[in-house]
């Protein structure tokens, strides 16, 4: 495999990945670039499904991965699994990580992914479920008791079924960069703010055609008129 293999060729085939092995339910949706209330750790895709809420982390070529230790705990506090995706440039340091941190390590190569360390399921720090996930304003409402159900319910809501960007991928032709850039809540945001922008321009600039189109038919109107 070439040493460029970059982030985004790995994001497809990792789609289709986190599908076959944990979209056994027909339920489950696809994430991109997701950071739980806004912290400071960015999950590359996340996949939830009725079971597992699931954080891959990947390694590009390109990558420096000095960050990979503290990233994985941090991920660990507030994802059922962690599941760390790399090209052989990196597997030796991040086997010896993830080892340590008992998470999954997988190996991409050209379009498959080998399984290097399975890795475990965990449940979600508490403390963690509790301050990081939830946004203040849920977290101060009555009667408000955090749990993982609650986590995987509340992703549902904010980017499963009421975003049309998130689907499930039923095709692997259904799968390339534009869709996994449309599975970034950010992205779609920006999208349909320079779509709106777009049509207010428009709309500007025919406003302005058919002002400049109804003085012109009046000083035509004029100059007839005039003896």
């Amino acid at each position: 495999m070439q040493n460029n293999y970059h982030e985004m060729q790995i994001k497809l085939v990792c789609a289709q990945w986190l599908e076959r092995n944990y979209g056994a339910d027909n339920a489950g949706f696809l994430i991109n670039e997701f950071s739980a209330n806004n912290s400071s750790a960015r999950a590359d895709l996340v996949y939830v499904s009725q079971k597992e809420i699931v954080a891959v982390e990947i390694k590009s070529s390109k990558d420096n991965i000095k960050r990979l230790e503290n990233q994985v705990k941090f991920l660990k506090k507030i994802y059922n699994r962690v599941d760390v995706v790399t090209t052989p440039k990196h597997l030796m340091n991040a086997r010896a990580i993830c080892a340590r941190e008992n998470v999954g390590l997988h190996l991409i190569s050209e379009k498959n992914i080998e399984t290097v360390l399975k890795g475990r399921s965990r449940r979600i720090d508490p403390v963690a479920l509790q301050k990081i996930i939830f946004p203040l304003a849920i977290r101060q409402k009555k009667n408000f008791v955090a749990s993982e159900e609650q986590y995987r319910i509340f992703l549902l809501k904010k980017y499963g079924s009421t975003n049309k960007a998130v689907t499930k991928v039923q095709q692997s032709s259904e799968i390339d960069a534009s869709y996994i850039r449309n599975l970034n809540p950010h992205h779609v945001r920006r999208a349909q703010l320079q779509h709106r922008k777009m049509a207010y321009q428009n709309d500007l600039r025919e406003l302005v055609e058919k002002i400049q189109s109804t003085q012109s038919s009046s000083n035509s109107s004029l100059e007839i008129s005039t003896p």
